[in-house]
């Protein structure tokens, strides 16, 4: 993933954090990484992408629970 993503370095993202907040959340905006010594550490994201990784998130343990509730189920069927 981050191999094709722009990215800059912190103090870079620091000096020109508007501008960079400005490209993310451009309709054509993409999310920016953000490097400490060449090496990726945070992302800087549109709030639109933040609300879909929560959705897949929560939708994800919301599997996840229903998935344990029916292996529970099962268990009690079989007894």
């Amino acid at each position: 993933m981050s191999s094709y993503l722009p990215s800059l370095p912190l103090e870079e993202v620091r000096d020109h954090f508007a501008e960079c907040v400005a490209d993310v959340t451009a309709p054509e905006g993409e999310p920016l990484l953000v490097t400490v010594d060449g090496k990726p550490v945070a992302a800087l994201i549109s709030l639109e992408e933040y609300e879909k990784l929560l959705r897949c998130k929560y939708r994800e343990e919301f599997h996840a629970i229903f998935d344990e509730l029916d292996d529970v189920n099962q268990e009690l069927v079989d007894k």
